[in-house]
């Protein structure tokens, strides 16, 4: 039971750690992903997209709004990406995909 532990509190941290404009990009890249999603089947697919939105989402915010580098912040960020703990990424696919899940669900609802 330790291992759940371990997930839930890196699934804790990363949610106190994000500001506002976070939350939104990862609302988008749910939101975008949720409705793109036909049938609960395709969860893992879509929280892949999901991630992978939220990450050039996230560049994007960083090299637009931040007035970072672009070259020198791939390098960087594909430095940090290889250097993440597997810990950290099953947070962000846990948080990710419960939004995708829900997305998906209500939309798969209304559509009824």
């Amino acid at each position: 039971m330790g291992f759940i532990n371990d997930i839930l509190h890196a699934v804790q941290t990363l949610v106190g750690s994000f500001d506002m404009i976070t939350i939104g990009i990862a609302v988008v890249a749910a939101l975008a992903s949720g409705f793109a999603m036909n049938s609960l089947g395709q969860i893992v697919t879509h929280v892949f997209f999901a991630l992978i939105a939220f990450a050039v989402l996230s560049f994007g915010r960083a090299v637009l709004i931040d007035g970072q580098n672009a070259s020198a912040h791939f390098d960087t960020s594909w430095h940090q990406f290889q250097a993440l703990p597997m810990l950290t990424l099953l947070a962000y696919a846990i948080v990710l995909g419960i939004a995708v899940a829900i997305v998906g669900t209500v939309r798969s609802v209304v559509l009824r």
